[in-house]
Formats: C-alpha cells, sequence, structure tokens
C-alpha cells in the first residue's frame, strides 16, 4: 500500500496495548481485501463420496447422508447448556 497524506493515521498519543490492537484490526482489514485464492479443484471428490474398496478393508464414503442435509422444522428450539448436552453423550 503506497503511504501518502490520506491513508497516515497518527496513533502515537495512544498507550501501547490500544496502539498494538490497532495495528491488528488494520491488518485485519488489509486481509480481508485481498485478493481471494483459486478454489480448491474437486479431484479427490469421487474418493470422498463413495464407498472405497481395498482388497478385504472397506472404506466408508465420508459425505454425510442426505438425512443430515435437509433441514428439520421443529416449532420451538429446547435451550440447554454444554454440561447437559455433555451428559447425555
Amino acid at each position: 500500500m503506497p503511504r501518502s497524506a490520506t491513508n497516515i493515521l497518527d496513533i502515537s498519543e495512544l498507550p501501547a496495548p490500544k496502539r498494538r490492537e490497532a495495528r491488528d484490526f488494520v491488518q485485519f482489514l488489509l486481509s480481508k481485501c485481498e485478493k481471494k485464492r483459486t478454489p480448491v479443484s474437486k479431484r479427490f471428490a469421487v474418493l470422498i463420496d463413495k464407498p472405497l474398496t481395498v482388497e478385504s478393508l472397506e472404506i466408508p464414503s465420508r459425505t454425510l447422508p442426505v438425512a443430515f442435509q435437509t433441514p428439520i422444522k421443529v416449532s420451538e428450539y429446547v435451550k440447554m447448556s454444554r454440561d447437559e448436552i455433555y451428559d447425555e453423550i
């Protein structure tokens, strides 16, 4: 990024932790503006989507069944704490 009078901000009056936080935030914003990487190719999709059998060893598909991909309509959400969820496992 070229430096000019329009994009220089004097943060020297801020305490050190606040300056660090401001620099981190600017770095975050700049990372959002970077060019996006090219998407990953789907060349291994066949190996993941279908079960694979090698001799007597069968490796199941690593994709979720269709039932997991369709939403379930619920009338009311049940609020649970994290501890309650782990108690049921």
